[in-house]
């Protein structure tokens, strides 16, 4: 069987271009074959360097392996499977647009400012009687940690949920690596931000007031509210991973005519 080229992986300074796609998978630029571990950091930095346009040409070409995919089917020609047989991922399209509201616009407010009912940044205002006013004093104080967060939620976050719209759309499988890191990320912060919404931290602000501390803290004053809105930034990932964790979770084989 003729082995096929495959795009050429062009950088600036390296040369790693025509790579032999066949039955024994990716090969590196001395010819020998990649391990498993090589073709998914490969993958990696191939989606962080040149996004996701690089697997889109696979796509195109007919290689449709994930970076995670045991090596044995690395190179396998797959057939994406149509979203309308896919009807369970609406569930995350639709769950990934609504998180892109929430980055765009609360996440900014608590990147940029914190939500003030008096602020001239409308969507501070809008924040503020939406949500936290009588819920959150937490995310109203907007210590710098959850300023940070709130960062990362904004640029980073919210630029992946209209990736992984795309991907989950067009049956692309390059996501599921971010995935799998976004995941970790945003559980890890969404726990830690309910911890010390939960537990506050009332010593601290005794220690630093001494004897003008007046009893503040910014534990929950809602918790219904706090977990109504947050809870889904757990769930709705660890059900991502659950999807993804198949290694073609968008192909199938070609149907033998």
């Amino acid at each position: 069987m003729p082995q096929r080229r495959a795009p050429c992986w062009q950088y600036p300074r390296h040369r790693w271009c025509s790579a032999i796609v066949g039955d024994t998978g990716r090969r590196g630029p001395n010819g020998a074959a990649n391990s498993p571990f090589t073709d998914a950091v490969v993958g990696a930095a191939i989606a962080t360097i040149t996004g996701a346009r690089y697997f889109d040409d696979l796509a195109s070409a007919g290689v449709t392996t994930s970076p995670l995919a045991p090596a044995s089917e690395a190179g396998t020609t797959r057939v994406p499977v149509p979203l309308r047989e896919r009807r369970y991922d609406w569930f995350f399209i639709i769950a990934f647009a609504i998180f892109v509201g929430s980055s765009f616009t609360g996440d900014i407010v608590n990147m940029v400012a914190r939500p003030d009912p008096d602020s001239g940044f409308i969507f501070a205002r809008l924040v503020y009687h939406v949500y936290a006013g009588d819920a959150d004093p937490l995310l109203i104080a907007n210590p710098r940690f959850l300023q940070v967060g709130a960062s990362i939620s904004a640029l980073v976050f919210g630029t992946f949920y209209l990736v992984a719209i795309y991907a989950f759309a067009k049956g692309r499988e390059w996501i599921r690596l971010p995935s799998f890191i976004y995941t970790g990320m945003i559980v890890q912060t969404t726990f830690i931000v309910l911890m010390v919404g939960f537990t506050g931290d009332a010593t601290l602000f005794r220690a630093v007031c001494g004897a003008g501390y007046d009893g503040f803290d910014y534990t929950f004053t809602n918790v219904a509210r706090v977990l109504a809105y947050n809870l889904p930034y757990i769930v709705v990932p660890v059900a991502l991973t659950a999807r993804m964790w198949r290694a073609h979770p968008f192909t199938r084989p070609p149907t033998s005519t």
